[in-house]
């Protein structure tokens, strides 16, 4: 199934990556894999907590740049796992089903897979304070998005990334416990 849809996005988005400059291709690039190792931690940091850097600023520009260009045109359910609920969500896993109806704005860019073994096998594993969560999240037609899995790494594509811009709001709609990860599941209502 996430390669049905992928095939789909590559077809939605074609015209979008012929059009991106190649820094900002550079930019997707380095997101994923560096150098340096963990790029995207400090792009990350430098979305919610501000930086000086001037390479990251640089990266910080083409990624909202290749994220403005791209728009998705059709409905699309993806997974985001993390690995600690209290980080992401301020409060701990067992507490989660309280915020069911709420809206919570993510700072930073947020990167969701169409493949719910991925975020599950790396991005929730090992985890942290509060207790891991999956997030399935319904991303709406017409909002901005990268195309990850197509302008970058072909060594990271089996990621099926779509990333989305800063802030994301997204309102909780149900929470399911399914033994120690609770399955949240949101939808994307504005960026």
């Amino acid at each position: 199934m996430p390669d049905d849809l992928a095939a789909q996005l590559d077809a939605d988005f074609a015209e979008w990556y012929r059009r991106l400059p190649l820094t900002v291709v550079g930019a997707i690039w380095r997101w994923q894999q560096g150098p340096p190792e963990r790029w995207y931690q400090q792009i990350q940091h430098g979305f919610r907590e501000g930086t000086d850097d001037g390479a990251v600023l640089a990266d910080m520009e083409a990624l909202d740049e290749a994220i403005s260009a791209g728009v998705l045109r059709r409905d699309v359910v993806a997974w985001r796992g993390v690995r600690s609920a209290d980080a992401a969500l301020r409060r701990p896993a067992a507490e989660i089903e309280a915020l069911v109806g709420s809206e919570i704005p993510f700072d930073g860019l947020f990167a969701v897979s169409l493949d719910r073994d991925v975020p599950v096998a790396e991005f929730a594993i090992p985890p942290l304070a509060g207790g891991p969560a999956l997030f399935e999240v319904m991303i709406p037609a017409g909002i901005h998005a990268a195309w990850v899995a197509l302008a970058g790494a072909p060594s990271m594509r089996y990621q099926h990334e779509l990333l989305l811009g800063s802030p994301t709001v997204l309102r909780i709609t149900s929470v399911a416990y399914t033994g120690d990860v609770p399955l949240i599941s949101v939808e994307v209502v504005s960026e």
